[in-house]
């Protein structure tokens, strides 16, 4: 049964406070180019721990990450903008915010599953831009530049700098990813399994189906929330264009890449989905050259190769890129196939009897 609790004792928050230790040490050595780069992926970290949540966990599919992560950024804007207000009231606000939303769009998941489940996030998705963009509009914004918004203040501290930034992200993105993992060996993440694989089975378990998949819904959303909250301060601007519908696809690429409902196929896929851009920037700039004229080949190749990627895992490896690690590990543990030597009893003749049939 062991395996059924979450992290028992003091050892993990130990371990996550060390590796944050470790992390904020060796940031110091890093330039700001590559600090801003590690943001932005613990940004994505967050958020897809919480759609991995949803769609990994509780079988429940989802388009609407980036209307929840819209949600909790206008939210992060409107607070700062009106109230003054800061980031410890604005995160919190923001994913309550956005939990309420999802509350109202899990009850459709009631009924609907699949296909229509997703039209119907789909649907929160265009309903949260056209909101942002009257909302942009009345409060004297322009849907291209958006809301400017200071740096982040925590009582007294600024958050100001790239490292501080990455201190900070770390420190939410390592406790998020602690959460999930407790959150999905506890009883909670059982029944999400349970109506997961079959929800008709679960019910007749004794599953709260009902109260589950409201659940699921509530929880994804206060993360992606939040996670636009973070994103928002970070950039110290929120518009339209930064929630846009190739957003909530990407992240349903990262769970899809890196292995659905694990925290290692969050962080995984993650790292793959986000640095796969540069990757095929760097790839070209060696191929054809950095000109100019050569952007266009740039993006369409960007693209190219991101649906490339994202149908090569739901053809050839569902698992994800956990299902890769996993495979090798277990090649690397099995037992060696050469035979013992054989041990039994010299007969009268000398030849050694082994016991086997013949």
């Amino acid at each position: 049964m062991s395996n059924l609790r979450t992290l028992p004792g003091r050892r993990p928050f130990l371990a996550a406070a060390i590796l944050l230790v470790v992390l904020a040490l060796a940031a110091q050595v890093l330039p700001s180019y590559y600090l801003s780069r590690f943001n932005f992926l613990w940004i994505a970290i967050i958020s897809a721990a919480g759609l991995n949540l949803l769609i990994g966990l509780s079988g429940q599919v989802s388009l609407g990450q980036a209307a929840f992560m819209a949600i909790g950024g206008y939210t992060a804007a409107a607070v700062h903008r009106y109230l003054g207000l800061d980031l410890l009231v604005s995160l919190p606000l923001g994913a309550a915010l956005a939990a309420a939303v999802g509350f109202l769009i899990g009850i459709p998941s009631l009924r609907l599953r699949g296909f229509y489940l997703a039209l119907t996030t789909l649907a929160l998705h265009f309903a949260a831009v056209f909101a942002a963009n009257k909302f942009q509009l009345l409060a004297g914004g322009t849907a291209a530049t958006g809301f400017s918004i200071e740096r982040a203040m925590i009582g007294p501290f600024r958050i100001a700098s790239d490292y501080q930034w990455f201190v900070l992200l770390s420190f939410i993105g390592l406790l998020t990813l602690t959460g999930f993992h407790n959150l999905a060996r506890s009883k909670v993440g059982r029944a999400w399994t349970a109506i997961r694989d079959r929800d008709i089975a679960a019910s007749i378990i004794g599953v709260d189906v009902t109260r589950y998949k409201l659940l699921a819904f509530v929880v994804s959303s206060a993360v992606a929330g939040a996670a636009g909250v973070l994103q928002a301060y970070y950039l110290g601007n929120v518009a339209v264009e930064s929630f846009a519908l190739e957003l909530a696809i990407s992240y349903v690429a990262i769970i899809i890449v890196g292995g659905m409902g694990t925290v290692a196929g969050t962080v995984l896929g993650a790292i793959l989905i986000l640095q796969l851009p540069f990757f095929i920037q760097w790839i070209t700039s060696i191929t054809v050259g950095s000109d100019a004229s050569n952007n266009f080949i740039i993006f369409d190749l960007q693209a190219g190769a991101f649906g490339v990627v994202i149908v090569a895992f739901l053809l050839f490896e569902p698992d994800g890129v956990v299902g890769i690690v996993n495979r090798i590990l277990a090649w690397f543990r099995r037992p060696s196939r050469a035979l013992p030597p054989a041990q039994g009893t010299t007969r009268g003749d000398g030849a050694v009897s082994t016991g086997e049939v013949r």
